[in-house]
């Protein structure tokens, strides 16, 4: 009604906003919107192509930045064409971007980023501001990987999970789970014992579509045609909506 009622052309918000929106709000009537951009946390299939609906057409551009940066770095505008594809920016405009591997063979990093809007620091917060400054580079503390045309985000690096060496992102396992027709969304954690520092396992809490049915092996089935095996859910835990 909002966007109606003061001819609003450009609507900005987050994921969580869009899913209200599209859930509970009646779709804007005289197409007046124009563009739609999120940002602020991860934008999954389901929102875009429900957000896609409810505005009669428009593609949402999907926005990686930070405060610290005081903008957005990149977005998906190029790829659209293609199709949505969670987690996937062009490469960075306004700002350089490198990936910090633990070793050179890694694909996956961490996210660093230098640009003129970066801030100077944390206000009167020395010791924070030189953990995630080093020589005008600012630590994100997000995972991602530099291709020739995209930055792909794979996680926050604090929620990798280590199974035998292995390192795994739940963000990787969310992405492929949201997928399957029947599931709404998805939440991907390490499992350990109260003895263990590592992880022993994955177990993934999987929200169903209302009136969908769907069972533990659909899921893990499911998983393995796009996930190699080591990523695969040893637990999975069915609910209709996140306790």
């Amino acid at each position: 009604k909002i966007i109606d009622d003061y001819s609003i052309t450009c609507f900005s918000s987050v994921p969580s906003i869009l899913k209200i929106a599209t859930s509970f709000g009646e779709p804007p009537k005289r197409r007046t919107l124009e563009k739609i951009y999120s940002a602020s946390a991860p934008l999954d299939s389901l929102t875009w192509n429900n957000t896609f609906k409810w505005s009669s057409g428009i593609s949402v551009n999907n926005m990686y930045g930070m405060t610290e940066l005081a903008s957005w770095i990149t977005g998906n505008q190029k790829n659209l064409s293609a199709g949505f594809q969670e987690n996937a920016f062009d490469i960075p405009w306004g700002a350089e971007v490198k990936i910090v591997k633990e070793n050179p063979s890694d694909l996956v990093g961490e996210i660093v980023v230098s640009a003129s809007s970066l801030m100077s620091g944390y206000f009167n917060d020395y010791e924070s501001t030189k953990k995630i400054l080093v020589d005008g580079w600012f630590k994100t503390g997000d995972a991602g990987e530099l291709t020739q045309t995209q930055l792909l985000l794979k996680g926050r690096i604090d929620d990798m999970m280590n199974l035998g060496g292995q390192k795994i992102y739940p963000e990787e396992i969310n992405q492929v789970i949201r997928m399957h027709p029947k599931v709404l969304d998805c939440y991907t954690i390490g499992l350990k014992n109260s003895a263990a520092e590592a992880e022993f396992g994955i177990g993934s809490i999987v929200i169903v579509k209302e009136n969908q049915k769907v069972n533990v092996s659909d899921i893990q089935s499911f998983c393995k045609e796009h996930l190699s095996s080591y990523k695969i859910p040893s637990q999975v835990r069915l609910l209709e909506s996140m306790p």
